[in-house]
C-alpha cells in the first residue's frame, strides 16, 4: 500500500507569518457639556478624518465640546484651518470655536429633531491602545490544531514541518498515532511508520 504524504511547510521567517501589532478602537472621550438632550455614542473614523456624536435632543439646545487636538484637529500646512460640521448630513455655518494651543472648544447648536453632529479634520489620533502582539509560534501552534482536526483520506497521510535554526515535524497518518520529532542543525528529516497494512512507510523532508 503506497501512503500518499500531503506535505504543510511552515517557516517562522515567511513574510507576514509574524503578526503586526493591531489596535483598538477605543479612545477617551472629549469633555463636554450639553443642554436639553444627551451625547449617546461617539465614534472616531480614521479614513475619513471624522468624529461622529449621536444625540438624543428633547428640545433646541446645544453642545458645547473641548477636542484635544491629539484627537483630532483641521490643519493646512502647520497653520490651523475650520472643522467641517455635518448635522444630520448637512453642513453646518455657523459654530463658536476657541482655539488654544492644545485643544479647540467648539459650541454647536442643535434641534429637537436632530440626532447626529459629524465633525471632520484633516487628521485624527484615536489615543489607540495596542493589543498584545500574536507571536509566529502561536499562528504555527494554531495552524498544527487546525489542521490535525481535519479529516485525513484513508490511505493519504499529514507532514507537518515549521522550522527556523531547528527542524521540527509533526507526522499523522491513517493508522498512525500522531508523532513529533525535532532535529537541531538537521536539513533531512526521516519519519518511519507502520501503515493500516502493516506494511513500513518512510516520510522524508528536506
Amino acid at each position: 500500500m503506497n501512503v500518499n504524504a500531503i506535505v504543510i511547510v511552515l517557516f517562522l521567517t515567511i513574510i507576514g507569518m509574524i503578526a503586526q501589532p493591531t489596535f483598538a478602537q477605543e479612545f477617551e472621550e472629549p469633555n463636554y457639556t450639553i443642554r436639553r438632550g444627551e451625547v449617546t455614542d461617539f465614534k472616531i473614523d480614521s479614513r475619513t478624518t471624522s468624529l461622529t456624536i449621536s444625540l438624543n435632543p428633547r428640545a433646541n439646545g446645544e453642545l458645547t465640546i473641548t477636542l484635544p487636538r491629539d484627537l483630532i484637529d483641521a490643519k493646512i500646512g502647520s497653520a490651523d484651518s475650520d472643522f467641517i460640521i455635518l448635522m444630520d448630513d448637512l453642513e453646518l455655518f455657523f459654530f463658536e470655536e476657541t482655539l488654544t494651543s492644545s485643544d479647540r472648544t467648539i459650541t454647536i447648536p442643535f434641534g429637537r429633531f436632530n440626532s447626529e453632529i459629524i465633525i471632520i479634520g484633516t487628521q485624527v489620533f484615536s489615543q489607540q491602545a495596542p493589543l498584545p502582539t500574536v507571536t509566529a509560534q502561536q499562528l504555527i501552534d494554531e495552524k498544527i490544531i487546525s489542521e490535525l482536526e481535519s479529516e485525513i483520506p484513508e490511505g493519504k497521510a499529514k507532514l507537518l514541518v515549521f522550522s527556523n535554526t531547528e527542524w521540527s515535524g509533526a507526522l499523522q497518518a491513517s493508522g498512525f498515532d500522531y508523532t513529533e520529532i525535532n532535529g537541531e542543525g538537521d536539513i533531512t528529516i526521516i519519519f518511519g511508520c507502520e501503515t493500516t497494512l502493516i506494511r513500513q512507510g518512510v516520510f522524508r523532508s528536506e
